[in-house]
């Protein structure tokens, strides 16, 4: 079977036996914001192993009016560990992040597509959206009690605060 790819439905995957563990595919296309206002970051690209003893994120960040008037991608890197990555919800397609201050200025870029003015308002309404989104969804739990989460950092004193990918297994990263 060398060089064939074996594809079959994700309601077959074997169900994951800890709650922090995720499937590589179900973190990439997250969207990503920061856990202290809900700033809309950017989006995961790849889930990319080999970094030291965690995973790494790959974000593709949420253009700028700079980046799309130069018509460039910016990504970064974003180790996936407890203490700056918080909250992970696949089933809400959402991230938060709480990123050591400076980290989002090592983004490298690359060109992008050039864009018409028409498709950069697009682009910059779309992501305003995303965020506003999320602010209202913030705003919509009660005071008095934390945010529904699929992770936080609390529940996991078990493991050693950070993500771990399951050996032998490059189809899902786990907590």
């Amino acid at each position: 079977m060398r060089g064939y790819m074996i594809v079959f439905p994700s309601s077959l995957r074997k169900p994951l036996q800890a709650k922090y563990e995720h499937y590589v595919q179900d973190l990439v296309g997250c969207q990503v914001f920061l856990q202290s206002d809900g700033t809309y970051i950017g989006r995961v690209a790849d889930v990319i192993s080999g970094f030291g003893t965690n995973d790494t994120l790959q974000l593709k960040l949420r253009p700028t009016k700079e980046d799309l008037d130069q018509s460039r991608v910016r990504v970064c890197m974003v180790p996936f560990a407890k203490e700056i990555v918080p909250l992970v919800d696949t089933h809400a397609n959402r991230i938060l992040v709480a990123p050591p201050e400076g980290l989002f200025d090592l983004a490298t870029s690359k060109k992008a597509k050039k864009l018409d003015d028409q498709a950069k308002l697009e682009k910059l309404k779309e992501d305003q959206e995303r965020e506003r989104e999320e602010k209202e969804r913030r705003a919509s739990v009660s005071s008095g009690s934390s945010e529904p989460s699929i992770l936080r950092p609390d529940d996991a004193s078990d493991n050693e605060g950070s993500y771990k990918k399951e050996e032998g297994n490059d189809s899902k990263a786990a907590a």
